[in-house]
């Protein structure tokens, strides 16, 4: 008798655990605003003349507008330190280039060079030979 009475307590357990499970799968879901048809229609909620509604969409305007201009001033500073950083890198590749044009020259031959090593066929430039 102990164990039909076990058998039935379990059973009726397991009842309950599936019938709940099978309403919450099935259950259906209540989702605000949908009424089952689209109005495409706008709904003046007459929002404009209400002080305390401009008051504050005004404070809201002012507050996103001081975010957008600190947002331009550090973007000013940054655009600033770029054009000194600019400056520095036309002043350095520019002297590196004239250094580049000095030491071009500085190693070039001569005229009566070139043209006596022309004339030789020695296709070795002088002085590289030890």
């Amino acid at each position: 008798m102990k164990k039909i009475l076990t058998y039935l307590a379990i059973g009726c357990l397991v009842i309950l655990i599936l019938r709940h499970s099978l309403n919450h799968l099935f259950k259906n879901k209540i989702v605000e605003g949908a009424t089952g048809h689209i109005n495409t229609a706008y709904i003046d909620p007459n929002l404009s003349k209400d002080p305390l509604y401009l008051a504050k969409t005004n404070a809201a305007n002012i507050s996103y507008l001081k975010g957008q201009l600190e947002r331009i001033n550090n973007l000013s500073l940054d655009i600033n330190d770029m054009k000194k950083d600019v400056t520095t890198n036309t002043k350095t590749l520019t002297s590196l280039s004239q250094k580049l044009v000095d030491q071009g020259n500085s190693k070039a031959l001569d005229n009566n060079t070139a043209n006596n090593l022309a004339n030789s066929g020695n296709i070795e430039p002088p002085g590289s030979r030890g």
